[in-house]
């Protein structure tokens, strides 16, 4: 009896640590994709950056 309640605890464990390496996958990949939004929205500032820099520069041209 003592040893099927062993048994069944080293499942439940065994299915617990399954369920939290599954979250932190999850989490992992959530990661990865929020750390890609991010470098796309640097170089999405960067891009507009250099499109203001470059009117600046026309506008100056203009006014001389």
């Amino acid at each position: 009896m003592f040893e099927r309640e062993i048994t069944m605890r080293k499942r439940e464990i065994t299915m617990r640590e399954r369920q939290i390496t599954m979250r932190e996958r999850e989490i992992t990949m959530r990661e990865r994709e929020i750390t890609m939004r991010e470098r796309e929205i640097t170089m999405r500032e960067r891009e507009i950056t250099m499109r203001e820099r470059e009117i600046t520069k026309r506008e100056r041209e203009i006014t001389i």
